[in-house]
């Protein structure tokens, strides 16, 4: 179990899950954190 959704971060998710990270965006002072990824090409 990763813990409470509220304190879990995605981008460490994301990148450990090896998606390439194009952007990222923390909003409403930080709660909230926006991740955009792809599936890197093989």
């Amino acid at each position: 179990m990763l813990g409470d959704y509220q304190t879990r971060r995605p981008l460490p998710l994301v990148k450990e899950a090896g998606f390439v990270v194009e952007r990222t965006e923390r909003l409403k002072v930080g709660t909230v954190e926006r991740v955009a990824a792809r599936k890197p090409a093989d």
